[in-house]
């Protein structure tokens, strides 16, 4: 009986770790390149991911929009439009 198929990797090639991100494989290349990506490690010639290292990276890097007390309006964005018109946008929750 082969047990090799019950083992999880706890290191991922490139393109597991950007299926579990949900980016492309070449987005994943890119970050490590500008060393903006998750922390990644080389096995002989080959890049690896730590499974739980990609995880808390991706949770310390997620950002969140600050949520609004009901009726109170977000920030205001003003655009200038022809003939000395403009154009107001609010976020504004209800």
């Amino acid at each position: 009986m082969d047990d090799s198929s019950a083992i999880t990797p706890a290191f991922l090639t490139r393109a597991e770790a950007a299926r579990l991100l949900g980016v492309p494989a070449r987005t994943l290349e890119s970050w490590r390149l500008e060393r903006t990506g998750p922390p990644w490690l080389k096995l002989g010639r080959h890049v690896k991911y730590d499974r739980e290292e990609v995880l808390a990276w991706a949770r310390s890097s997620a950002v969140a929009r600050p949520k609004l007390p009901a009726g109170e309006a977000g920030q205001l964005q003003v655009t200038k439009l022809a003939a000395g018109k403009s154009r107001a946008r609010a976020r504004m929750r209800s």
